[in-house]
């Protein structure tokens, strides 16, 4: 196999190709890729043999890419002379990894809320009409909303499990039992137990944020930038949700804190993601239980407390190669979040799918994680195009909670300055 020494303006990455799909990595800030040997001249190509598409995302779905993009090749003339190379990218990382996108990767998997920073470096090309078409046919409007932005499609989902709802020790408590947060709570002081729900970190505060409906808009400039956030926190809608957090944090039964619910430590249910489900699932046997999240009721009105739901998707660079190889990356980008790619990721790394139809299989539906996400996912805010504010402009609010300052009576005054925060860019 030929390889090339290439100097990459990324750092802390290892390139790999389709014929080397172990896990080796080099420490080498000039990183050598191995290319696919099979890359030979071809009249039916649509670009030279020398071309080479890279294709970044975390170290544990390198194997599982690779596979998929050697049996694309395989079966599409299109990429016979195509070389296929792989960079260890974590989706949370590649927006400060990559300095330099013309020589970054062509497709590359990144978390929802990275979306303005990437859009702002110039490395989102707008999806095609026809791709953004199909997709919104395939996994519908709420799941494309996350990688929309100033009304344009700029990236393909492909896992909708970045998000959290209720596990909870099913030899403690009844499906009744966890329908609603003030009979969960009660339910826990009748056993001795707690229920953790980790209201002081903004994720958790700002998605329960959303339960009555508030929200927020941004607008941006021509060139990308956030230029004003406009939300609704104050409202009676701001109102209410603020409520049901004092509420919830004011209950002798609440603990502010994350593990799997067992009796040895207390715990009978908690909030967290399915990212822990695997360690929950160790500990609890089969006692195992998850749902969405519990209703509250606050002034006679009840709803699901809301959450939020992020996404992982790829995006593809306009800033490397000419216009045919920006039009095959969007190929590979559609390619890997096909039905029959993401049926295959879920049955090989357990990644919940954005497909409605895959989402509909039985061998997902019947999941408990894959349920209990797909169940809130209706009570979820898309974790999208997300201001630095959201996470910083209920500090002071949650914190008077804990001081016991934070009333009823003043709570709309709170709610006021929060949403004062959050539009300060």
């Amino acid at each position: 196999m030929k390889k090339t020494l290439l100097t990459l303006a990324v750092t802390g990455l290892t390139l790999l190709g389709l014929a080397s799909c172990n896990n080796n990595t080099s420490s080498s800030s000039t990183p050598t890729p191995s290319t696919s040997s099979t890359a030979t001249p071809s009249t039916t190509s649509t670009v030279g043999a020398t071309d080479t598409i890279r294709v970044s995302g975390p170290a544990d779905h390198q194997e599982f890419v690779l596979n998929k993009l050697a049996e694309l090749k395989a079966s599409n003339t299109a990429f016979a002379n195509v070389a296929f190379e792989y960079l260890q990218i974590g989706e949370d990382k590649v927006d400060s990894s990559v300095t330099d996108w013309s020589q970054g990767p062509d497709v590359y998997a990144y978390a929802s809320d990275k979306i303005l920073d990437l859009n702002k470096a110039g490395a989102m090309a707008t999806i095609p009409q026809t791709y953004a078409d199909e997709l919104l046919d395939q996994m519908g409007e709420k799941v494309l909303s996350a990688a929309t932005l100033g009304g344009e499609l700029k990236a393909y989902p492909y896992a909708g499990d970045n998000g959290y709802f209720l596990y909870y020790d099913k030899s403690a408590l009844e499906a009744a039992d966890i329908e609603s947060i003030e009979g969960l709570l009660a339910k826990a002081g009748e056993l001795g137990r707690k229920v953790a729900y980790p209201l002081k970190t903004p994720f958790y505060n700002f998605g329960a944020l959303f339960t009555w409906g508030a929200d927020y808009q941004i607008t941006l400039s021509d060139e990308g930038t956030l230029t004003k956030i406009d939300g609704d926190f104050d409202s009676e809608k701001g109102i209410k949700a603020a409520k049901a957090i004092l509420k919830i944090m004011r209950d002798a039964n609440w603990q502010d804190s994350q593990a799997a619910p067992t009796a040895e430590n207390g715990l009978v249910a908690c909030v967290d993601g399915g990212w822990n489900a695997s360690a929950y699932k160790a500990a609890l046997g089969d006692n195992f239980g998850c749902a969405k999240m519990p209703t509250v009721t606050i002034d006679g009105e009840t709803k699901t407390l809301s959450s939020f739901l992020g996404y992982k998707l790829y995006g593809v660079n306009p800033l490397r190669g000419n216009e045919a190889h920006v039009e095959l990356s969007h190929m590979v980008a559609k390619y890997l979040v096909s039905d029959a790619v993401q049926e295959s990721r879920y049955d090989t790394l357990s990644i919940v799918p954005t497909s409605t139809a895959v989402k509909a299989l039985d061998k997902v539906a019947t999941s408990p994680v894959a349920a209990a996400l797909s169940a809130q996912s209706a009570y979820a805010h898309p974790q999208g195009a997300t201001p630095g504010t959201v996470w910083s402009c209920t500090n002071t609010f949650i914190t008077d909670i804990e001081a016991g300052t934070v009333t009823e009576d003043n709570i709309a005054e709170y709610m006021a300055s929060v949403n004062t925060l959050l539009e300060t860019i």
